[in-house]
């Protein structure tokens, strides 16, 4: 997605991650995000639900979405076509 607005095109967030032990001594990684302006926070325990929540609209913020045609790069990353790498 390409983001277009009057208002600021950035949101600042705070990331706390952490390991956790489960069952039978596995590790499983969870974590908190807060969206610094509004104060909404989110505990997550898996990258979907946090970048489901980065990428969330919010009131006030300036910012609107446009789809475009982007896609995953083998990473994960989205990719513009039009970026120079």
């Amino acid at each position: 997605m390409v983001l277009f607005g009057g208002g600021p095109q950035s949101q600042l967030f705070t990331l706390r991650v952490w390991a956790e032990e489960i069952e039978n001594g596995n590790i499983e990684w969870r974590g908190r995000v807060q969206h610094s302006l509004s104060g909404e926070q989110l505990y997550f325990h898996d990258w979907a639900t946090l970048v489901a929540f980065v990428s969330k609209d919010r009131p006030g913020s300036g910012i609107q979405r446009a789809q475009t045609d982007v896609a995953p790069s083998p990473s994960g990353a989205v990719v513009h076509p039009d970026a120079h790498t």
